[in-house]
């Protein structure tokens, strides 16, 4: 069976986490008087945040489904789905924006977002012999898997300072170059370097900075967890359960999203962490 729809939800509004009282950048405004640059009660209320309603996102989505029963036991369920979804918060919205007076620039791909995911789920139930020994050796046998494929994560560069002298925000920098480099360059250069960080700046002082909010993509993904089970009659009512699990059976690394905070020169688009290996688990379970 093959089946398709489109899935959409615009507009949809949810609150932020917005800071109310963040200095007010003027002549002679630095890191150690940000208090005193409150519009509120200056120099004796500091921080103030409220949630409002100034969130939005959009997503529209193409889904496909396969599921078909094979004989002899075998059976495959298969989804793809094409995806944008955009926003101007994700898990960042509670006090993510580097302006919490505009958060028109907060517009981009959602934290979230993947442009392609596959999953593909399948179950065999083993053949053996329909009698005498072989059935008690051979039979009960099932092998199951689940596969996953998708794009990589949207993620934004970050300043790393307090380049607006606001404290308030994520804050963001300049972007003066192309941050795009070639991904299909050896594992080891992307891991090195895998944007270009010349493509970024720190803003003059006072100012936030012109790049967008998740413009770069991280790298992608796939993984295997697969299992055999088989089945031992005891008695009538009485059956033991051995299970054999493999997680990320093809000891696949997927990498995480590089470091972007460029005032951290020494690891700024580097590739940092990974998924975890192959990981074995072996179980007996009694059903009665």
């Amino acid at each position: 069976m093959v089946s398709g729809a489109y899935v959409g939800s615009k507009g949809t509004s949810f609150s932020v986490l917005r800071e109310l009282n963040a200095g007010i950048f003027r002549a002679g405004a630095t890191g150690a008087n940000v208090n005193a640059r409150r519009p509120f009660s200056p120099g004796v209320l500091g921080s103030i945040s409220s949630y409002v309603p100034l969130g939005f996102s959009t997503y529209h989505a193409l889904q496909t489904t396969v599921n078909k029963r094979f004989a002899k036991g075998y059976s495959v369920l298969a989804n793809y789905t094409f995806a944008r979804s955009i926003d101007n918060g994700s898990v960042d919205a509670f006090g993510g924006a580097q302006n919490h007076n505009d958060w028109t620039p907060e517009k981009g791909l959602s934290d979230f977002d993947l442009r392609h995911r596959f999953v593909t789920s399948f179950l065999w139930e083993l053949p053996a012999p329909k009698s005498g020994i072989g059935k008690w050796l051979l039979g009960g046998w099932q092998f199951n898997g689940i596969f996953s494929a998708s794009t990589g994560r949207s993620f934004s560069a970050t300043s790393g300072v307090d380049r607006a002298l606001t404290s308030a925000g994520t804050q963001r920098p300049n972007l003066v170059g192309d941050p795009f480099l070639d991904p299909n360059r050896p594992k080891n250069d992307l891991l090195r370097q895998y944007f270009n960080p010349a493509a970024f700046a720190l803003p003059p002082v006072g100012a936030f900075g012109n790049a967008g909010r998740n413009i770069m993509k991280g790298p992608g993904s796939y993984n295997l967890d697969s299992s055999l089970f088989r089945m031992i009659p005891i008695r009538e009512r009485m059956k033991l359960q051995f299970r054999a699990e493999f997680f990320n059976t093809l000891n696949h690394a997927n990498f995480a999203n590089p470091a972007a905070n460029i005032s951290a020169a020494n690891t700024l688009g580097r590739i940092q962490s990974a998924s975890a290996p192959r990981i074995l688990q072996f179980g007996l379970r009694l059903v009665f």
